[in-house]
């Protein structure tokens, strides 16, 4: 995946071939049942997945 090779393309180390074939995805979809009272370590897991995903956009 990307977000494992990323900071060597950054580098030059590694170039991105066929670019234009790549379709575009998010970086992490988690699906999960929507729950009114989810336990306390999966609110945190879902935080820090968004925290993340919008650390890998900027």
């Amino acid at each position: 995946m990307e977000a494992d090779i990323g900071d060597n393309i950054a580098a030059g180390w590694l170039e991105r071939v066929l670019e234009d074939w790549m379709p575009s995805v998010a970086p992490l979809c988690p699906y999960y049942p929507g729950r009114k009272n989810p336990r306390a370590a999966f609110s945190a897991f879902i935080q820090a997945a968004r925290e993340f995903g919008n650390a890998r956009r900027a």
